[in-house]
């Protein structure tokens, strides 16, 4: 008996999706890959597409597998759930009739930022007519990194400043290779607002160049209102969080150290500091 049940949060997305749906045929049967989802921090992975089959055709299972290896030979990464229109049935071969949705779910070995390493594809093992079949779909061509992108060019700051101490919170979205974006911050002496653009520039570091305005708060030394304003320079240094596609990031950032140069709109000569902190830029996929 088949046991039928509705594919739930555990994969939602997609996160990622094709600049053009990747499309394989074999015979009269068409399928198209056209988004990828990560579960449970990048541990799992979903892959996401389209099915069409003028007749009935049995779908057997699913792997990933390289694309110099013999298609649907390797079943490591076997799929462990097989949904057509959002619905999982565990019943196999799988019935597959007409123009469908599909969703294939893969356990938590195998993570999207392995996909970044070499040539992949995703084997659909067929039968018809008792006669076994291979449809294999590229998912990842080697040394081809723009064939993804997030879903969502927009991107979430959060920065913490350790000395002086503060918090920053900016919101920006991805234009080209460089985030644009607006930030505001707070600290026990100043509130700030600034103009922002951030890119990930090298393995491991990003920059962030900014122009600010800052209002001195009651208690914090200055006169409160006293106004300010100045460009900013930070380098980040840590690690860039993968997959990594065409321009756009998950998110990068790191330990940031920070350069702000700062004029006055009275008398009061410029100055300029050096702040250390933590933070990075997030893509709102990932949330």
């Amino acid at each position: 008996m088949a046991g039928v049940v509705a594919m739930g949060a555990c994969a939602t997305g997609p996160r990622y999706r094709a600049k053009t749906p990747i499309t394989a045929t074999n015979s009269d049967v068409t399928a198209d890959i056209e988004g990828l989802d990560t579960r449970f921090e990048d541990q799992g992975l979903v892959v996401v597409g389209r099915v069409q089959a003028p007749a009935a055709l049995g779908v057997r299972g699913a792997s990933i597998a390289r694309v110099d290896g013999e298609p649907c030979a390797d079943a490591s990464e076997a799929a462990i759930a097989i949904a057509l229109d959002d619905v999982v049935t565990w019943q196999r071969p799988v019935a597959v009739i007409g123009a469908r949705r599909f969703r294939i779910e893969f356990p938590q070995t195998l993570r999207l930022a392995d996909l970044t390493s070499g040539a992949w594809a995703l084997d659909v093992a067929t039968e018809r007519a008792g006669v076994p079949g291979c449809l294999r779909i590229p998912i990842q061509k080697d040394d081809k990194r723009d064939t993804w992108t997030p879903s969502s060019p927009w991107m979430l700051g959060l920065h913490v400043d350790l000395s002086p101490l503060g918090v920053r919170v900016g919101a920006g979205r991805f234009v080209g290779p460089v985030v644009l974006g607006l930030e505001d911050a707070i600290s026990a002496r100043w509130s700030t607002a600034a103009f922002v653009a951030a890119a990930h520039v090298y393995s491991g570091v990003g920059v962030e160049a900014s122009y600010a305005g800052r209002w001195a708060l009651s208690g914090g030394g200055a006169s409160a209102g006293t106004f300010r304003n100045g460009p900013r320079l930070r380098v980040f240094f840590g690690q860039e969080q993968a997959p990594r596609y065409d321009s756009y990031r998950v998110g990068f950032g790191g330990v940031g150290v920070e350069v702000a140069h700062w004029w006055s709109a009275g008398a009061q000569a410029a100055s300029t500091e050096v702040i250390f902190g933590l933070g990075g830029w997030l893509n709102l996929s990932e949330l």
